[in-house]
């Protein structure tokens, strides 16, 4: 089992953060709006591929 100092919790967070606004610019800068409604209509089957992970 791996545990995350608090040091390291706060690193993964900005992380993320930064994984996130760079998907979000990308999204806005480089998709056309039928692009973007596409990506929007997998949302939901995307999701439901992340709820079926076994928890780890």
């Amino acid at each position: 089992m791996v545990e995350l100092t608090d040091i390291g919790r706060d690193r993964l967070a900005q992380e993320r953060a930064t994984s996130n606004l760079w998907l979000e610019r990308a999204i806005a800068d480089r998709l056309t709006a039928d692009e973007v409604e596409m990506l929007e209509s997998v949302l939901p089957v995307l999701r439901k591929l992340v709820k079926a992970l076994p928890d780890e």
